[in-house]
């Protein structure tokens, strides 16, 4: 996808990993960089109103005489005019169109931190499908390994109808775990398709997910309050353009007026013009104050967010503790599960154990492995979301520098 061109800007393109490319390539994102350029474009525009404007008109008409006779006349007039001082309006303009630039490189980061909220969590869903079908996998084959004792002893009536049903039952609840596992794998697999359309890229995420617990939530670029904190700054200067309206503007004015009758004298006019306003009824007060009541509620909404983002930390934290001692415990009741097979095992090859244990004991191992995916799924899910809260998830993957777009002038390619 090309570099957007807006008159004579482009974005610079930066040194891209091959994630951020894909990530760069988004149609939403290239939209967000045009906005960005157009926005760039008018901060050279903010000095055009002191250069010179130069207008005219014709006028064609008849006059009576004193005849009565009806006489052609017309006249044309060149008027030229410059503003020499608008006292201040200008630079608050700027001011605007700088604030506007930055809201527009504020909504082009949270614009691509969604995409790489989207990959994170497709990445995470993908990857725990794939353990879980591989568990499932596993674990059914060790089944399968006993399904003809399972037979066996259901024939000389060593397992009743009941136990037979129970371990069909927990063998079927399986294989429908694992048919959801393949749903989900296959539902991840669209959005990491169509975002990452390399394989270069897909490994970078990977990558970056793998590691997702080692990302330093202090060190989250906040997006998002970024943006609340420029409503903030555009709403007060909303408030200084208002009352801007009420400074004088002095301005040079000439203007020259050619009649086409030859008879008649051209004149000459140059002089300087001093706009002022003496009273407004109040109103430009009376805005600015409702104006500056929105900056106050905007500021306190910043407040909001950051009592948010304390609670969301300490919130993830308890969780993240909560979810680490569940792992812990189920690792243990694996790995004690597991001897329990092996002994199984041993007591059934010299007929001191049944099959029926042995085959659920097995089909639970996996529910029990499945929970443990599960848990670790749940814990990185739980990361991203609150990276997205903050507007941070591009730390996730080690991307949030390419995020500040810069822009330069398009050289000219005649010389």
């Amino acid at each position: 996808m090309r570099t957007p061109i807006v008159q004579d800007y482009e974005i610079v393109p930066p040194a891209m990993s091959a994630l951020e490319q894909a990530v760069w390539n988004r149609a939403e994102l290239q939209s967000q960089r045009y906005e960005f350029l157009a926005t760039a474009s008018e901060l050279d525009d903010s000095d055009l109103n002191f250069r010179p404007e130069i207008s005219g008109n014709a006028q064609l008409g008849a006059s009576d005489g004193s005849d009565s006779s009806a006489n052609a006349v017309g006249i044309l007039s060149v008027n030229y005019s410059q503003l020499l001082n608008d006292y201040g309006r200008g630079d608050i303009q700027k001011e605007q169109a700088w604030l506007e630039l930055e809201a527009q490189q504020t909504a082009y980061a949270l614009a691509a931190d969604q995409i790489f909220a989207d990959v994170a969590r497709a990445m995470i869903q993908n990857q725990a499908a794939g353990q879980k079908i591989a568990i499932i996998d596993r674990q059914l084959g060790q089944f399968r390994e006993r399904e003809a004792q399972i037979q066996q002893a259901a024939a000389v009536g060593v397992l009743t109808n009941v136990d037979l049903l129970d371990i069909r039952n927990s063998e079927n609840q399986i294989k429908v775990t694992r048919s959801l596992a393949v749903a989900e794998q296959a539902q991840s697999r669209v959005v990491l398709d169509r975002v990452l359309q390399t394989a270069a890229a897909q490994t970078a995420a990977s990558r970056g997910v793998g590691a997702i617990t080692q990302t330093r939530l202090d060190r989250l670029p906040q997006w998002r309050r970024v943006r609340a904190e420029l409503l903030v700054d555009q709403s007060d200067a909303t408030v200084n353009n208002i009352l801007s309206s009420l400074r004088p503007r002095l301005s040079l004015q000439s203007q020259v007026s050619v009649p086409f009758d030859p008879d008649e004298d051209s004149e000459l006019f140059v002089g300087v013009r001093w706009d002022f306003t003496l009273y407004d009824g109040g109103r430009a007060a009376q805005r600015a104050q409702s104006q500056r009541i929105r900056s106050q509620s905007l500021a306190q909404e910043v407040e909001v967010f950051d009592q948010l983002v304390t609670e969301g930390r300490a919130s993830l934290g308890a969780t993240l503790q909560g979810i680490r001692l569940q792992r812990a415990a189920l690792r243990d009741q694996i790995t004690i599960r597991a001897e329990g097979i092996t002994q199984l095992e041993q007591l059934l090859s010299v007929g001191r154990a049944d099959v029926s244990t042995l085959a659920q004991e097995i089909l639970a191992q996996a529910t029990t492995e499945l929970s443990l995916v599960d848990l670790t799924a749940q814990s990185k899910l739980n990361i991203v979301s609150y990276a997205q809260t903050v507007g941070g998830t591009c730390e996730i993957f080690k991307a949030c520098e390419n995020l500040h777009l810069q822009w330069r002038v398009v050289p000219d390619a005649s010389l």
